[in-house]
């Protein structure tokens, strides 16, 4: 029996289940228990298996099913751009690397976020013509968004795994094909090991007008990932002589990651053009100016709650570190 609020509160908590400690991130560990908390209170869920360690049950994952992989996005069009990506890299071979266990199991993955902001716009070109004409200069029209994409064959461009987490191919007003890769990012960090090859020393070179330092400064690890996103944008330019740039996407509240991509796109001749920084809130706050039926409306409601709505946990958050042992 539930006694009172305190068993409630008490009862809620081990539904909860395990959260693992993120000593390096206090940023991380906050929005793995909101991911909890949404497994929890929003799909009924019980809590699902440690990326490592499947004997461990963890908060911000869930069991995959047949029937339940469409719950870790929050709409059907963004769980159908998910499904049709995988389908689509069956009998060919994939671009970036999808898992498919973190990408229908893992709550707190920036892939499924990929899809969850992205997928529904691959489906409705209106909506975003409307929403990038606002955001991308010299936007005329979208043709397609791709997820984990990188030009083929690979060892013709950057020979690595490296891929655009999502990829905006579109018109510009002077009817010229461009491609826009973001890198997304949710709790992980930007920081990488220091990826060296020759290749990328060769697009560098052929791309030297583009870049401010020189190549050491690149390879360091704060600015790697985004390096390797950029030498993909240049390789593509040099080869298929498409106009490319890159950003980055992630939360206005990762202070780390925009710092770093800060520098990074000070660090690039025609900084503006090369590389954008957008938030999550800045393209929630952009598309909910826009003329939107109700149910795209609820869409952008549903990705607040779900990705920045810390707000709706902080009672479980609490109530969360108040039984974390002191000291």
């Amino acid at each position: 029996m539930v006694d009172g609020k305190n068993g409630v509160k008490e009862g809620f908590l081990r539904l909860l289940g395990k959260v693992p400690q993120d000593p390096a991130s206090e940023f991380k560990h906050r929005f793995r228990v909101h991911q909890g908390w949404w497994r929890t209170a929003v799909l009924l869920e019980d809590p699902g298996p440690h990326p490592n360690s499947r004997a461990l049950r963890i908060c911000n994952t869930i069991d995959v099913t047949a029937e339940n992989r469409h719950k870790n996005f929050v709409v059907a069009s963004a769980f159908e751009s998910a499904r049709s990506e995988i389908t689509a890299r069956n009998g060919r071979p994939g671009t970036g690397i999808m898992q498919k266990t973190r990408l229908w199991g893992n709550l707190l993955s920036s892939q499924p976020l990929c899809f969850n902001f992205w997928g529904p716009l691959k489906y409705d070109h209106p909506v975003a013509n409307a929403f990038l004409r606002t955001i991308v200069p010299d936007f005329a029209e979208l043709i397609d968004i791709h997820f984990e994409w990188a030009p083929q064959p690979k060892a013709a461009y950057t020979d690595d795994n490296s891929a655009f987490d999502v990829m905006v191919e579109y018109w510009n007003r002077s009817a010229s094909r461009v491609v826009w890769g973001l890198e997304c990012k949710y709790t992980d960090r930007l920081r990488s090991k220091p990826y060296d090859k020759k290749t990328y020393r060769r697009v560098f070179e052929a791309s030297r007008d583009v870049f401010v330092n020189d190549y050491d400064f690149y390879v360091q690890p704060s600015f790697n990932q985004l390096f390797r996103n950029q030498l993909i944008a240049c390789a593509y330019e040099q080869k298929d002589r498409t106009r490319s740039h890159c950003g980055i996407f992630c939360s206005s509240d990762d202070t780390k990651a925009l710092d770093i991509a800060s520098s990074f796109q000070m660090a690039l001749a025609d900084r503006d053009a090369r590389f954008s920084i957008l938030t999550y809130q800045g393209f929630l706050e952009t598309m909910q100016r826009l003329a939107l039926d109700w149910e795209t409306r609820k869409w952008t409601m549903l990705l607040w709650a779900r990705y920045l709505g810390l707000e709706l946990s902080e009672e479980t958050y609490k109530a969360y570190q108040r039984q974390q042992p002191k000291g």
